[in-house]
């Protein structure tokens, strides 16, 4: 039997059973089988442990163990290649973090990885992530929320490690430079009414980026009274190329 014929007998064989099982008219048992009696015809069904999906299931492993056949780079380090050049973990734990890492992308956040996958060794866990930051691989977020106990639609805010240093010396030296403009004569504040202006509208645009529904101020909470509790998380700045999965 050549391969086509044995495809066609495969094919031939799925058809008829696919036609066998759409001549059952499921919404019309209502009216033959009370609940229990479906229920149990449902386990027994069940029981028989039709093949087809099991079929399925074993030919799409067997492509699966054929693929890491003809690409044993699959069976390493390749969603993130850079991990590759970590010199401090053994390989196993390479590859287990290449798959961790793997099952997240840019657009989520706020995840952690497992100790395990560093030989279960907070030292080496500290090491790694502290190289994958230097490597841009991740990055730090910040996770926190409105304080207020009152607030009825709490605002959560997500900023990068960087986002927040930044936003955080804008907010301190602007409210620092008004504070010190005050106290200036007035032929001081003539000469400089320019930076009087442009720190009076950073600090009128960061606290409106910060507004709460509550009306909450939480540009001045979380950059100057520091009162605001953040969750320190862990997000990828790199997508993981899952191009040698593919065909």
């Amino acid at each position: 039997m050549s391969k086509q014929e044995r495809k066609e007998q495969i094919l031939s064989i799925y058809r008829t059973l696919n036609e066998q099982l759409s001549q059952i008219d499921v919404p019309a048992l209502k009216t033959q089988f009370n609940r229990e009696e479906l229920a149990e015809l449902n386990r027994e069904i069940y029981e028989l442990k039709v093949a087809e999906p099991s079929i399925r299931k074993e030919i799409h492993e067997l492509t699966e163990q054929m693929k890491k056949e003809e690409r044993p780079q699959l069976l390493g380090v390749y969603r993130f290649p850079i991990i590759n050049e970590i010199d401090f973990l053994s390989q196993e734990s390479k590859v287990l973090l290449d798959k961790e890492l793997a099952k997240y992308n840019t657009n989520q956040s706020g995840f952690p990885i497992d100790i395990h996958i560093f030989e279960g060794s907070e030292e080496l866990k500290k090491k790694a992530i502290e190289w994958l930051i230097e490597k841009d691989v991740l990055h730090i977020q910040y996770h926190t929320e409105c304080p207020a106990d009152d607030c009825c639609d709490p605002r959560y805010l997500v900023l990068t490690k960087k986002e927040f240093l930044e936003e955080q010396v804008k907010y301190i030296q602007a409210r620092n430079f008004l504070e010190s403009y005050n106290k200036l004569s007035e032929e001081e504040r003539e000469e400089k009414w320019d930076e009087h202006y442009d720190s009076e509208r950073i600090l009128e645009e960061l606290e409106e980026d910060y507004r709460c529904e509550c009306e909450e101020n939480l540009a001045k909470n979380l950059f100057l009274k520091n009162n605001m509790h953040l969750d320190v998380r862990l997000a990828l700045t790199k997508n993981p190329d899952f191009s040698l999965e593919k065909n």
